[in-house]
């Protein structure tokens, strides 16, 4: 049977990236992101004020955290925090937390007032600073006897739906929302369990195989190359599959080779030209148990609005080992639940969320949930035929027969334009020249003295036949 769920919290898919949901703190409504991957709740200053808490009290303490590769710190205070109506604090013992200015590197770029870290409670600055209880800890004391939670993640951008259960997990919500398969396939002997890795402060399992599915097998396994094996944290704060170092380039060029496209870095953001999801293969992850789960490219690739994909597929930087991260194009695909309930055996639910599931061997999931799969339908566009500059194409044709009809009526006005003024500089030329040899035919030869020889006076007429005017006597001749 089903754990029953304790409280519910309404998630929001923000660009297929962030799965944030509310919480209130004292009397302040904040947005945050709820993540696998931290271990600690940390809110933005400008977003809360303990002053004007009555609840909240400051400690005089601080914290230093590391998440996603960034450095947190900020000052701790304690107030009482509320999740989907349900308190996870008294007023005479709050619940201590995190305030971080927003210039933070951790907060500024994301579309939320803070975190919420459902990671392992050994991970939490905040704890080790001031002996507080972290988030997780909170949930288990909210929903006793039960430190459980999962999450159902919706694939469409901007999508509601998404949710939080806490102190349990609801198979029967996640079928319906998901409208995939039936309900028996979440029930607790069906879940898969997976074992978080002893020591760790994350939920971390051990991965066995991964890398590119085609026809219906592992085409080349990357942790058979490992020398300590592979694991995998499950983060619900990372928007991208991320592949460890060590593999990632090696991994890129063969998904890329396999499909011939053009495709580049954009943001550091692996970018394909007028791709379609026909055209990259699967990606396969074994774990420990010998369960396969497929991530399909409609769950990996989304579209930019250019004809252009982006690929959720990125590089581990800030880790040596062969570890990688499973983000929102896994979690999307499977619901997760999370079992802390053993401080010394942690474990990790999985659940198919695909309508394509298969009992061979240790079973198949075979994903793809995604709504990407390419760009449909009739494209216009202009290329560049060197390349360099790409292409820009549009969905319907009006607009390219509209951009190509104004730019024939402008290179038409250009050319005319050029012709009207090499017309006007010809002809003026022309005329000039005209004029120039006129004068020299019409002019008469200057007589060479003044005294010189008159012309007779019975001249009456001039060479052209005109009439002269009788001349005047000089006065040396008076």
């Amino acid at each position: 049977m089903s754990e029953q769920p304790k409280a519910v919290v309404a998630l929001r898919n923000d660009d297929a990236q962030w799965y944030t949901g509310d919480v209130v703190i004292g009397a302040k409504a904040l947005r945050v992101v709820f993540a696998t991957s931290a271990s600690d709740l940390w809110v933005a200053s400008e977003k809360y004020s303990v002053a004007a808490s009555l609840t909240g009290h400051e400690t005089g303490g601080s914290f230093g955290a590391h998440w996603h590769g960034l450095a947190v710190t900020g000052a701790i205070v304690t107030d009482v925090p509320k999740v989907a109506g349900a308190p996870l604090a008294r007023a005479a013992t709050p619940a201590a937390f995190g305030v971080v200015p927003r210039r933070d590197a951790s907060l500024s770029n994301l579309p939320a007032d803070g975190v919420f870290g459902l990671g392992l409670p050994e991970g939490s600055a905040v704890k080790s600073n001031s002996g507080a209880r972290a988030p997780l800890e909170l949930v288990g004391n909210a929903f006793p006897p039960s430190a459980l939670f999962s999450f159902y993640l919706t694939a469409d951008a901007g999508a509601h739906g998404s949710f939080l259960t806490l102190g349990g997990f609801d198979a029967a919500r996640a079928v319906k929302a998901a409208g995939k398969r039936e309900a028996a396939n979440f029930e607790n002997e069906k879940l898969r369990w997976l074992r978080v890795q002893a020591g760790s402060t994350k939920w971390k399992v051990g991965l066995r195989r991964f890398g590119p599915h085609a026809h219906n097998e592992l085409s080349l396994d990357y942790c058979q190359s490992s020398r300590v094996g592979c694991s995998a944290i499950f983060d619900t704060a990372t928007p991208d599959i991320e592949v460890p170092r060590r593999f990632y380039k090696s991994f890129v060029r063969t998904l890329v080779y396999e499909t011939g496209l053009k495709c580049f870095y954009d943001n550091n953001r692996l970018v394909c030209d007028e791709c379609t999801a026909d055209q990259f293969s699967a990606l396969e992850f074994e774990f420990s148990a010998g369960e396969r789960y497929l991530v399909q490219p409609s769950d990996y690739l989304v579209d930019d609005g250019h004809f252009r994909c982006r690929v959720l597929i990125s590089e581990r930087h800030h880790e040596r080992d062969d570890v990688f991260v499973l983000g929102a194009p896994f979690l999307k695909t499977h619901y997760t639940v999370y079992d802390a309930r053993s401080a010394d055996d942690c474990r990790v639910g999985l659940g198919c969320l695909s309508n394509r599931y298969s009992d061979t061997g240790g079973g198949t999931c075979f994903g793809g949930v995604g709504s990407f799969d390419g760009a449909t339908g009739t494209r216009y566009c202009f290329t560049n035929s060197a390349g360099k500059y790409g292409s820009i194409c549009f969905s319907t044709a009006w607009p390219y027969y509209f951009f190509v009809a104004a730019g024939s009526f402008f290179f038409a006005l250009g050319v005319g334009t050029l012709a009207h003024l090499v017309y006007r500089a010809v002809r003026s030329g022309l005329r000039e020249y005209q004029m120039r040899k006129t004068q020299r035919v019409q002019c008469a030869p200057m007589p060479e003295t003044i005294d010189g020889p008159a012309p007779e006076e019975d001249d009456e007429e001039d060479m052209l036949g005109i009439p002269l005017l009788p001349r005047r006597p000089r006065q040396d001749q008076v």
